[in-house]
């Protein structure tokens, strides 16, 4: 059960003012109430929106760019939520794969079948257990590799804010 949040970038809420305020013509999903579970399809969306917009945006003002910055590393915290979640499903599910093959081998040992043989056939008895593990395995990876591809595009942001900095800077000197 995914827990409630509440908007960093909202404007209220003691960490608003370390994020500033939250523009609302900027692609965003993340603004749920108290009592709104976080919606992790809507997270993915919504990063996606940024990365978009970032890729396709020639020369990003500033104060956008750092916008759009916040609201996606703001996103990418509660996607990281999310993967420890899908890997934590993962973790169990292995678990429980090994536990139930182990189980299923000891028995079939305790009947008098060769242990070599126990163990092909607790393989075989714990095939959908198996099924399982994989396809959380992989939608484990899938959301891993999502979360870092996703920070090598919130560590591009963060350089090309600082590389504007520093022209401001140089301007004015």
């Amino acid at each position: 059960m995914a827990t409630p949040v509440r908007c960093l970038l909202s404007g209220d809420g003691p960490q608003a003012a370390a994020f500033g305020s939250h523009r609302r013509d900027m692609p965003c999903g993340h603004c749920l109430n108290d009592d709104y579970p976080m919606d992790y399809s809507q997270v993915i969306k919504d990063i996606g929106e940024i990365i978009n917009w970032y890729h396709k945006t020639k020369l990003p003002l500033p104060d956008v760019l750092m916008d759009q910055y916040r609201a996606l590393t703001t996103l990418l915290c509660s996607y990281a939520t999310y993967a420890a979640d899908i890997k934590d499903e993962y973790n169990v599910k292995y678990f429980m794969r090994k536990i139930g093959m182990l189980r299923e081998q000891q028995n079939l040992i305790k009947t008098g079948l060769a242990v070599n043989k126990a163990e092909i056939e607790s393989l075989l008895a714990t095939e959908d257990q198996f099924n399982l593990e994989q396809a959380a395995e992989a939608e484990a990876y899938r959301v891993d590799l999502f979360l870092r591809q996703a920070n090598k595009v919130a560590d591009c942001m963060r350089s090309h804010l600082s590389l504007i900095k520093k022209e401001i800077e140089n301007e004015n000197n």
